[in-house]
């Protein structure tokens, strides 16, 4: 019954020169020009609560980086991630961990990872980590 319908409405349209509704599928398809947001790889990795491999992605001078997660902290809107670099890292202490905010670059139209260099930005993100570390029990005080 509805397909009669539907064949009856299409033919009427028709006959009245207006589109049916496959002409306004296709042409809805065809102006719907919006761009489907895919994230990177590398913010995939790092939202993932089961990925155990290394965030890699590229710096700003085309060299490869690798880092182990250590935290994602969700702050004022934005997405934080605390990375330990898997290998070994001018500047980078082996038992320091460096803080990332996810950022996006409009004129690339795509994510990517901003170290954060303020120190007081810095101190938050961590006091968030210990924080959590210490609702779950964990002692980082060491008491």
């Amino acid at each position: 019954m509805a397909k009669e319908i539907e064949k009856e409405e299409n033919k009427n349209a028709v006959e009245e020169n207006k589109p049916t509704k496959e002409t306004k599928k296709i042409e809805e398809e065809k102006t719907d020009n919006t761009v489907k947001y895919e994230p990177p790889e590398f913010l995939k990795k790092l939202l993932d609560p089961e990925n155990k491999e290394p965030i890699e992605f590229v710096d700003e001078n085309g060299e490869n980086l690798s880092f182990e997660q250590v935290a994602i902290i969700p702050r004022d809107g934005k997405v934080y991630a605390i990375l330990k670099p898997v290998d070994e890292m001018e500047g980078v202490k082996e038992d320091e961990a460096l803080v990332f905010v996810v950022d996006y670059d409009e004129d690339l139209m795509q994510d990517y990872l901003k170290l954060v260099e303020d120190d007081a930005d810095i101190e938050i993100v961590f006091q968030m980590y210990y924080d959590l570390l210490r609702d779950a029990g964990v002692d980082v005080d060491g008491e």
